[in-house]
């Protein structure tokens, strides 16, 4: 007889560091990442340039799996932190593989200085970049960045500002 398998479709999503940090050490340093709300498991994470400032730290009520990144072991009060010299402008830093298209990309990072202006690829297509990084500020500790409406067309924003601005005005 005729044997149909049932193939389902996946979505890699790219993370490449556009716009490097502004610390001047440390590279990012992100608590978690999470697709359209949802903590994606370790094994949709591929790490392609691994921690090397830490793997994992914990805050208090956080707990680190030996040998797992603390952004990806699905504990949203663990950390991993790069140094600057492993994250240039132009690093594949992680990709994440999930069987729905993503609409929205939300990541915690330890503070605003520590997160990078991304380029976000979909199944090798850019849909987010972005062309300035979060800044100097050291406060407020965590700080979450919501990447919106991701789409197979660059957002035509230049700064954070004009985003928030625009999804406000939504």
């Amino acid at each position: 007889g005729l044997v149909r398998s049932a193939t389902a479709t996946l979505y890699t999503y790219d993370f490449i560091v556009n716009v490097e940090n502004s610390e001047d050490s440390f590279g990012p340093v992100p608590y978690y990442v999470k697709l359209d709300g949802v903590l994606p498991s370790v094994d949709q994470f591929t790490v392609h340039v691994a921690p090397d400032q830490t793997m994992c730290a914990a805050v208090d009520g956080g707990s680190c799996v030996a040998g797992v990144a603390g952004f990806i072991d699905g504990d949203e009060l663990t950390w991993s932190a790069w140094y600057k010299t492993s994250t240039p402008a132009g690093t594949l830093l992680f990709s994440i593989t999930t069987t729905a298209r993503v609409s929205q990309i939300e990541i915690q990072y330890h503070r605003p200085v520590y997160e990078p202006g991304w380029l976000i690829k979909e199944n090798g297509v850019e849909v987010y970049r972005e062309s300035t990084n979060g800044g100097n500020d050291m406060e407020p500790s965590p700080m979450t960045y919501t990447y919106y409406n991701l789409r197979v067309a660059p957002i035509p924003f230049t700064t954070k500002s004009e985003l928030k601005d625009a999804v406000v005005a939504c």
